[in-house]
């Protein structure tokens, strides 16, 4: 009996290291390796889904959202002026910053909408805005949806659109 505990104990510390590693390589793999123009600002949408249904009998797996923003710029940080979080009629819910929040070269931040928070609706969104002072490489910006629970998990990340390049 004692050799199954450990087994099922070895298992359960196993799966919740393949789970980590998977995570961890949803949120940084690029999906490609590209460089774009740099530029002084943007104003970006992203989608993002608090809920999804599943199975034959409506039911629905509720997500926590995190919402990752990286400066890629070696050498500028930028300024984050706008992080609003948005219903799935487009409608503000909140905004995250109060006002500018600088974000140094290859740093990045991370904001979180709780698993148990349903005001943004199934199809919520996220819209950004951020600037800088010269011309920079634009920052990566990804949404990660996960809902895990014991031994199980499942993730899944949105990109991000650029709507309007500030001048």
């Amino acid at each position: 009996m004692r050799f199954g505990q450990a087994v099922l104990s070895r298992l359960k510390i196993l799966s919740k290291a393949i789970l980590s590693v998977f995570l961890a390589w949803i949120v940084f793999h690029p999906g490609g390796v590209h460089a774009d123009p740099p530029v002084r600002g943007q104003k970006i949408f992203l989608p993002v889904y608090s809920e999804l249904p599943y199975g034959d009998r409506g039911a629905i797996l509720n997500f926590r959202i995190l919402l990752d923003v990286r400066n890629l710029d070696a050498r500028q940080s930028l300024s984050l002026r706008r992080v609003d979080y948005l219903d799935e009629n487009g409608a503000r819910v909140r905004s995250f910053i109060e006002g500018p929040r600088l974000l140094a070269p290859f740093a990045s931040e991370i904001f979180q909408v709780k698993e148990s928070d349903r005001s943004g609706g199934p199809s919520s969104g996220f819209l950004i805005e951020w600037s800088s002072n010269v011309p920079i490489q634009p920052p990566v910006i990804q949404g990660l949806m996960v809902h895990g629970a014991y031994n199980q998990g499942i993730a899944f990340k949105t990109e991000a659109r650029v709507i309007e390049t500030l001048p």
